[in-house]
C-alpha cells in the first residue's frame, strides 16, 4: 500500500551519521538518528515508523549516501492531502457494520487503512471467514470526502454443534455466551463463528472450573471441523485434582468490596490469588482514588452540550463512581439521539497527581431522517393498519421529531381487494429523555384529539419510568476477573455479578409492561 524505499549505499559498520535532513515537510518528529552517532539501520527502521504514526504523510523515502567519510542520511516526505471525513459508506450496505468516527476527523490513508481494519475485525467477529475490505476517497465538498469502504465476503459461518470431550461433570454449556444458541419462538438462531468468540468462552468454561477449585483445569478448543460452510467446534476439558482449600474466593464480597472502591473514585481494583499449601491467599490491590475532571462530548453538531449533560447522574468534581457513568451511558442511549454508545466510545483520562479523571465520550448523531413502511400480523382489525411513515429530526429543535403518515385501513380483510380508506397523520413528538423526563414523552397528533394524546403521554411514561426499574443493575456491573497463580500458571477466574432478585418475576412483568404499554398505539 505504501512504497518505503530504502537507497542505502555501502557503508562500514562503524561509519558515523554526518547529517539528517528532511525534504518535503517539516514534520516536527525528534529523530533516534542523531548527526554524530553510529549509523544505525534499527534506528532508521524506528524514525520511519514515527513520521507514520504522524499520520500526515503519503509516503516517505530514505535515502543514504557517503559524506566527508560518513553518511548522510536524507528523508524524503509526501504530505497527505489536507482532507476531512463526511461520511463512512459502506458497500453494499447489507452488512450494516458500525463504523462512526466522527465527522469532520482529519482523514488519510493511515487512517483510512485503520478504518477499514476495525471493519475487517466486525466482520470476522459476525463469522465472516476471511472478509476483505478496500477503500477510496470520494470527494464530496471542498476539503470533504467521504470514506467508501468495499466489502467483499463470503456467507458468514456460524457455529452447526460444540461437542465437548474430557471431563464434562460441570456443565459448560451454561457458560457459553458468545457461542450461545438463542431461541426466538420455535427457531433457533446460531450464533457466528470466530475466533474471539471461541477464546472468550473458553476463558469463562475455565472460570466455572476454577470457582469449584480445580486450579490445573485446562480448557482448549481444536481447529474446528467444517460442514457445509458452518463449524463444529471440539472442547475438550481436562480438569485435574480437585483442591480443597480452606478459604474459598468469595465473589459477592468482592464485588461488594469494588463497589465500596468505586464508591471513593478508585478506578484500578485487581485481585490477585495464590494457591500456597492448601490455601487460598486472596489480596486486593486498590489503586489512587479520583474525582471527576471534565467531561468532554464530541460528534453532536445538533444537540446542545446541556441536552446531553442533563442525562448524566455523574457529575464533575464528584468522586468518579465507575457505576454512575455506565448508568450515565446507559441513559444516554435511551434518548435514541446517538449511535449506542459503548466501552470504545469512552475515554477515561486520569490524573494522578492532580488526583482527577477526565471523561471523553464519543458521540456519533443518527441520520436525521427516515422512512418506514409497516403492516399488521394478521388481520388490521386486530394488530393495526398498513402504515407508510416519512420521520425528520426539527432542525431548529433537535430533540422533536416531525411525521407523516399515510395509513391505510380496508375492510373486509380479503387478498387482493384494493385499500378503501387512505388516512393521513401528521404527528411532532419528543420521545422519552431521561434527564427531562416530564417534558418529553410527547406526541401531538390533532387528529387524534386529546384524550388519545393524553393516554400516550401516560403510557410512554409508564413504560419509560418502570423498565429501568424492572432491568435492576442487570448491565450496569462488570464482570471482576481474579488472577489466579497455580502449580501450572497464571488463570483468570470470572466473577460474575448476580442476577436481580426475582429476576424471572420481573422479565414477566418487563413483558406485561411491555403490552399493556403497545395498546394505546394500536
Amino acid at each position: 500500500m505504501y512504497s518505503i524505499l530504502l537507497l542505502l549505499t555501502s557503508f562500514l559498520s562503524n561509519d558515523l551519521v554526518t547529517s539528517v535532513a528532511v525534504r518535503g515537510a517539516s514534520p516536527d518528529v525528534k529523530f533516534a538518528t542523531q548527526v554524530g552517532e553510529p549509523f544505525n539501520t534499527e534506528r532508521i527502521d524506528q524514525d520511519i515508523r514515527r513520521l507514520w504514526d504522524t499520520g500526515r504523510f503519503e509516503d516517505i523515502r530514505v535515502e543514504t549516501a557517503e559524506q566527508n567519510g560518513g553518511t548522510a542520511v536524507l528523508f524524503w516526505v509526501v504530505p497527505s492531502p489536507i482532507l476531512r471525513l463526511h461520511d463512512v459508506r459502506i458497500e453494499p450496505s447489507s452488512y450494516a457494520l458500525r463504523i462512526k468516527p466522527p465527522e469532520g476527523t482529519p482523514l488519510n490513508r493511515l487512517r483510512a487503512h485503520l478504518i477499514a481494519e476495525e471493519a475487517k475485525t466486525q466482520l470476522e467477529q459476525r463469522g465472516y471467514v476471511d472478509p476483505q475490505v478496500d477503500y477510496e476517497f470520494v470527494p464530496f465538498a471542498k476539503g470533504l470526502a467521504d470514506l467508501k469502504l468495499k466489502v467483499r465476503a463470503t456467507d458468514p459461518a456460524r457455529v452447526r454443534r460444540i461437542d465437548f470431550s474430557g471431563d464434562t461433570f460441570l456443565d459448560a454449556r451454561h457458560e457459553l455466551h458468545a457461542l450461545h444458541t438463542r431461541r426466538i419462538l420455535s427457531w433457533k438462531l446460531a450464533p457466528s463463528y470466530s475466533e474471539q468468540a471461541v477464546s472468550s468462552d473458553l476463558v469463562r468454561i475455565q472460570s466455572l472450573y476454577l470457582s469449584h477449585g480445580y486450579f490445573d483445569a485446562q480448557v482448549r478448543a481444536q481447529q474446528p471441523e467444517w460442514q457445509s460452510g458452518n463449524a463444529v467446534v471440539h472442547i475438550s476439558i481436562d480438569a485435574g485434582a480437585r483442591y480443597d482449600v480452606r478459604n474459598p474466593i468469595s465473589c459477592p464480597a468482592l464485588l461488594a468490596q469494588r463497589r465500596e472502591a468505586q464508591h471513593e473514585g478508585i478506578l484500578d481494583f485487581d485481585v490477585r490469588a495464590e494457591l500456597r499449601d492448601g490455601e487460598l491467599e486472596t489480596n486486593v490491590v486498590r489503586g489512587p482514588a479520583y474525582r471527576v475532571g471534565r467531561i468532554n462530548f464530541s460528534g453532536h453538531h445538533h444537540f446542545g452540550d446541556t441536552v446531553i449533560r442533563r442525562n448524566f447522574v455523574l457529575d464533575e468534581a464528584a468522586p468518579f463512581d465507575e457505576y454512575k457513568l455506565r448508568k450515565s451511558i446507559a441513559r444516554l442511549n435511551r434518548t435514541n439521539f446517538f449511535e449506542p454508545i459503548d466501552v470504545k466510545d469512552v475515554l477515561i483520562s486520569p490524573d494522578e497527581s492532580k488526583g482527577v479523571a477526565d471523561v471523553n465520550v464519543r458521540l456519533t448523531e443518527r441520520k436525521l431522517g427516515k422512512w418506514s413502511l409497516s403492516g399488521p400480523v394478521g388481520t388490521t382489525s386486530f394488530a393495526g393498519p398498513l402504515q407508510g411513515a416519512v420521520t425528520a429530526r426539527v432542525p431548529w429543535i433537535p430533540t422533536f421529531t416531525a411525521s407523516i403518515s399515510l395509513v391505510a385501513f380496508r375492510r373486509p380483510i380479503i387478498p387482493g381487494i384494493p385499500v378503501q380508506r387512505f388516512v393521513p397523520v401528521a404527528a411532532l413528538e419528543r420521545a422519552f429523555i431521561p434527564g427531562n423526563s416530564w417534558l418529553s414523552g410527547i406526541v401531538i397528533v390533532p387528529q387524534l384529539g386529546w384524550p388519545m394524546m393524553a393516554m400516550s403521554y401516560g403510557s410512554a411514561q409508564l413504560k419509560q419510568r418502570l423498565t429501568p426499574l424492572l432491568a435492576g443493575n442487570r448491565g450496569l456491573i462488570s464482570e471482576l476477573p481474579v488472577t489466579i497463580a497455580t502449580p501450572t500458571g497464571e488463570k483468570t477466574m470470572l466473577c460474575e455479578p448476580p442476577e436481580p432478585r426475582f429476576y424471572l418475576l420481573r422479565r414477566s412483568a418487563a413483558f406485561g409492561l411491555q403490552l399493556l404499554t403497545a395498546l394505546p398505539s394500536l
